[in-house]
């Protein structure tokens, strides 16, 4: 059983209820094919999706109206508490916020990064615990460390030509130097400091000896660089290590996981694992699993979870095919 009890009777936020913006054909928008959700320090929802960028106020997800943003949000990720990372298919971005929303917007593409960033298809984003910014692109990784861009030194085990072959759908730092992207057909790539080229793929996870990876893989979610998960098309996968060699857990519907499509995963305050599926979300305490769809569960308005985030007070947040749900925990 989960520690924390949850207030199941959370509303969920769906198309009619959106508030109407004005565009070209006076419809409302609502955010389709949901990437991320991100909170930011000042408890502002952030919502990442194929058709913009959405800030959601009084239960309400609003379009979020810059011409430096793209229309098109691959990804979002926060940098520090008051600044959004963006991944669209014309450069990287970085949105500058206070209380109320966005104050100022800046893009960066192959124009503007020092020759850093290969290709503006850039796929998904983060930063790690220095401060740096990783854009990933379709043709490479540009870093950005607060003065200076440069690109990641391409070997043997990842280059540009991996990259285009296949597509990265995820990253994840792991703390210090360790950053892990995981890809659709040579598994996850491992980043790390080596004190002699700098930043470079050390390794790939991939199924090799003791690891049962897959090639392709639809998210990480690192707890540390010791302790991550992947979620794929066969399952979810725990690695509580970072040798390759060491143990690898696997989890699929023969354990309970609800279905093996795993595509987002995070941890909440009470240390459960939560995976979002195209089929529904399984909670894993560590020995059990417990699975909630949209015709069993209120805060679920769909079944395909695509992106999913905590709250500083335990909420949980979830996109989903059908629109933002949230389940807020009961207090004790």
């Amino acid at each position: 059983m989960m520690n924390r009890l949850f207030l199941l009777t959370a509303f969920i936020l769906v198309l009619f209820s959106c508030e109407k913006e004005k565009v070209n054909n006076d419809e409302a928008i609502v955010p389709t094919d949901i990437t991320a959700i991100v909170i930011d320090g000042f408890g502002n929802k952030w919502v990442g999706a194929k058709n913009g960028l959405f800030i959601i106020k009084d239960s309400v997800p609003v379009l979020v109206i810059n011409s430096k943003l793209n229309s098109v949000i691959n990804h979002i990720s926060l940098y520090g508490s008051e600044e959004i990372m963006t991944a669209t298919p014309m450069g990287g971005g970085l949105a500058y916020i206070n209380a109320d929303g966005i104050t100022g917007a800046t893009n960066y593409n192959t124009s503007n990064t020092s020759n850093a960033m290969k290709s503006a298809n850039v796929l998904v984003v983060n930063t790690d615990v220095k401060d740096r910014r990783w854009y990933v692109t379709d043709k490479g990784i540009a870093i950005f460390d607060g003065s200076d861009w440069y690109a990641i030194t391409n070997n043997s085990k990842m280059s540009e030509e991996n990259f285009t072959s296949a597509l990265p759908t995820g990253i994840a730092s792991g703390g210090g130097d360790t950053s892990f992207i995981a890809t659709q057909g040579l598994g996850v790539a491992v980043y790390t400091n080596n004190g002699v080229d700098g930043i470079t793929c050390a390794t790939r996870y991939e199924n090799w000896g003791p690891c049962p990876l897959p090639a392709e893989v639809n998210c990480v979610y690192a707890i540390s660089g010791t302790n991550q998960w992947y979620g794929t098309k066969t399952g979810a996968y725990h690695h509580p290590s970072f040798d390759i060699k060491s143990t690898w857990n696997s989890y699929d519907i023969s354990n309970g996981l609800i279905n093996d499509n795993v595509l987002c995963i995070i941890q909440d305050k009470d240390k459960n694992i939560w995976l979002g599926t195209e089929a529904g979300v399984s909670v894993y305490n560590g020995t059990d699993f417990t699975n909630y769809t949209a015709e069993t569960a209120a805060f679920l308005p769909g079944n395909k979870i695509t992106a999913m985030a905590v709250d500083k007070d335990g909420t949980i947040w979830f996109g989903t095919d059908k629109g933002i749900g949230k389940l807020t925990p009961i207090a004790k």
